[in-house]
């Protein structure tokens, strides 16, 4: 036999004889006997006022029977429950595990198997309790992080709110120097002083149209430069009236962050403006080429080619005065580049490349 236990059991039998066998059993083992119940009614109330640590429940009873005053029993207050039953279908298993029981007994049990069933019924009970604590820490681990992935959300999504403001206002401040220019070199009389304006407006526009995109995009770090060159080309074309000039862009899947597409940009704007201002005189139709791709390793490779009049022969860029070419350079040598301009063999025009990191 085992030594004394310190378990309360509670006994649910209907059977008077089994009951009181039943009782000498649980005693002679050394468990304590807190209550006896007579069907299944009294066994849910008797679990509920006695605390027991283990019922030993009969399952044919009067009034309630035993798997559905199980059901109750754990549905209130869980505790190990040991079935007590003279036969074992598969179907009743299946029927009492679902309504909770831990254990079977065969009728009559004898008081090894007694102590032996009510030992693996309370282990499973507690290995089960482990497991729903475990499962209760688990729920609340994942609402918590549910919870921060919320507030994370919230916040991202402030601060995406907050970052497309700054660049609606960047963009709008910009806007307002570009007009400012425009009304100035309007009252300007000196072609080139006007012209120098002109430009300056276009220069502020193309940092604009960064900015614009940007709070108008999804991406609020990242700069389409197809899109971006395309809106550009097609201003540039409306402003200097060379809608007979065709622009073909090619800069698919090219993206890049705004400290690289101003630079990038303010490039292209210089390159086209020249290209539509003196590579096609007196409404000579042509092709503009804007390439930007990637080259080798880490460096993209910009090229704006045209099929216009060509460059002078004597031009030497090391000497050109030309403010335009020498912030290409400068732009080109703030994106770690390099700015090359030549002719295409065989053919009319000029070929202009850009070689830079962006990062």
């Amino acid at each position: 036999m085992s030594p004394t236990k310190t378990l309360k059991v509670l006994i649910a039998e209907d059977d008077y004889l089994a009951r009181e066998k039943i009782k000498e059993l649980v005693e002679t083992i050394g468990y304590t006997l807190v209550g006896e119940a007579t069907n299944g009614h009294e066994a849910v109330e008797m679990a509920s006022a006695l605390d027991p640590d283990v019922i030993l429940m009969d399952i044919q009873m009067p009034i309630m029977d035993g798997l559905e005053a199980t059901r109750r029993i754990q549905a209130r207050s869980p505790v190990p429950v040991v079935v007590l039953s003279a036969f074992q279908t598969p179907e009743l298993i299946e029927q009492a595990s679902k309504a909770g029981v831990g254990a079977y007994l065969v009728k009559p049990p004898t008081a090894r198997e007694i102590d032996r069933t009510i030992t693996i019924a309370v282990a499973r009970f507690e290995d089960m309790m482990e497991l729903h604590r475990l499962n209760l820490r688990l729920q609340k681990e994942i609402s918590r992080r549910h919870q921060m992935e919320q507030q994370l959300t919230a916040s991202l999504e402030e601060k995406k709110l907050l970052l497309q403001e700054i660049h609606h206002r960047v963009k709008n401040n910009l806007m307002v120097i570009s007009s400012l220019l425009n009304l100035q070199a309007d009252g300007i009389q000196d072609t080139q002083a006007r012209e120098a304006f002109k430009e300056s407006q276009h220069r502020v526009l193309a940092m604009a149209r960064i900015h614009e995109q940007l709070y108008r995009s999804e991406n609020l770090v990242k700069i389409d430069m197809g899109h971006y060159i395309n809106t550009m080309g097609d201003s540039l074309r409306h402003t200097f009236g060379a809608y007979q000039v065709n622009l073909m862009v090619d800069a698919a899947d090219v993206s890049l962050s705004i400290d690289a597409a101003i630079p990038c940009g303010l490039i292209i704007n210089e390159l086209l403006t020249n290209a539509l201002k003196y590579a096609f005189p007196h409404k000579k139709t042509g092709y503009v080429w804007v390439k930007l791709e990637s080259n080798t390793g880490d460096e993209l490779r910009l090229v704006v080619r045209d099929n216009g009049v060509g460059l002078p022969q004597d031009f030497d860029p090391n000497k050109s005065q030309s403010l335009g070419l020498q912030l290409v350079h400068l732009l080109a040598r703030q994106l770690h580049g390099n700015f090359e301009i030549g002719s295409p063999q065989n053919e009319a025009g000029t070929t202009f490349t850009v070689v830079f990191r962006p990062y």
